[in-house]
């Protein structure tokens, strides 16, 4: 377009969006005269008629926002980053090591049991400072919980740190699988402690000092303590391979971007099948519908409105 043309065009446009302004800024409503106006454009294709203190203040109010934007793209990237970094280490730490344990023939928490001990070891210390009582001889087990069950409460509030969540419940799982085969021996305590194997004191576990027999103890339970022990266990088995296989299926696109019930309840579902084709305890079974049964009931409903609207 020719210069002229567009100065002529410019003042044509200037004209109109003044009459149809009223001669007013339509911002603050104060009258405008003469030049002392400015058009200013907002989301892009709508024009306002402003006055020239309205029209520097929704100028650099813009510019901050475009500034917030820039910085949370920015930060958004990073947190992505994060993320991912924070999936793999849980992944490789927890879950590769699980696998290579299976497939060598170790128990599947082997190599959890190395990280774990020091913090269940450092659960006792922190809960015996109140004094030697049912809460020092439970802090163990109550740090391996808080250690693995808070963290993965967290992580399953975003959908990017979902592995990681589902991990931290493996490591629950495992935790509690333990404290029951350390459960059912509770009326005849036997086997070394940490404290022993450190400083070569081996066969020192007794009555005074295994965890669960003061527990059991302290509220009448020891008679029960090999069954309750046993309950735990097949718990504790079930709750980690349930999240062992969530974690897999993580990588499953058909999974992935489901809910985290679905992906739970798809893995719990396929644990289910597992224990029931190694004729495992009921209690395996039993954990592993109560785990799958809120997606298993969301998918009749959907079914049912599907075919109602049919």
């Amino acid at each position: 377009m020719d210069p002229d043309e567009y100065d002529a065009e410019s003042a044509r446009l200037r004209k109109n969006l003044a009459e149809l302004s009223g001669g007013k800024c339509e911002k603050c409503g104060r009258p405008i005269t003469g030049g002392g106006w400015r058009m200013h454009r907002q989301g892009g294709t709508n024009l306002m008629v402003l006055c020239e203190e309205c029209h520097g203040r929704m100028d650099r109010s813009e510019a901050r926002f475009r500034r917030r934007d820039v910085f949370k793209e920015a930060v958004s990237g990073r947190r992505q980053e994060e993320y991912k970094m924070l999936n793999g280490m849980v992944f490789l730490v927890f879950v590769l090591l699980a696998v290579i344990a299976l497939f060598v023939g170790l128990p599947v928490d082997f190599f959890y049991r190395l990280v774990v001990v020091w913090v269940h070891e450092a659960g006792h210390g922190f809960f015996c400072l109140g004094g030697e009582g049912v809460l020092c001889s439970f802090g163990g087990f109550l740090m391996e919980m808080l250690f693995s069950i808070v963290p993965a409460m967290i992580c399953l509030t975003r959908r990017e740190m979902r592995l990681a969540g589902f991990v931290m419940l493996m490591c629950a799982g495992f935790s509690v699988m333990h404290n029951g085969v350390y459960m059912q021996s509770s009326e005849h305590p036997m086997g070394t402690s940490f404290a022993g194997a450190l400083t070569g004191r081996y066969d020192d576990i007794s009555v005074a000092s295994h965890d669960w027999t003061m527990f059991f103890s302290e509220y009448g339970l020891l008679d029960d303590a090999a069954e309750i022990g046993f309950l735990t266990e097949g718990f504790g088995r079930a709750v980690s391979l349930v999240f062992l296989s969530a974690a897999l299926f993580y990588f499953l696109p058909a999974v992935a971007g489901r809910d985290v019930l679905d992906h739970a309840g798809a893995a719990a579902l396929f644990s289910a099948v597992y224990f029931t084709a190694s004729e495992a305890r009921g209690v395996e079974l039993y954990t592993c519908i109560a785990i799958a049964a809120p997606a298993v009931l969301r998918a009749v409903r959907d079914a049912v409105r599907w075919g109602l609207r049919r």
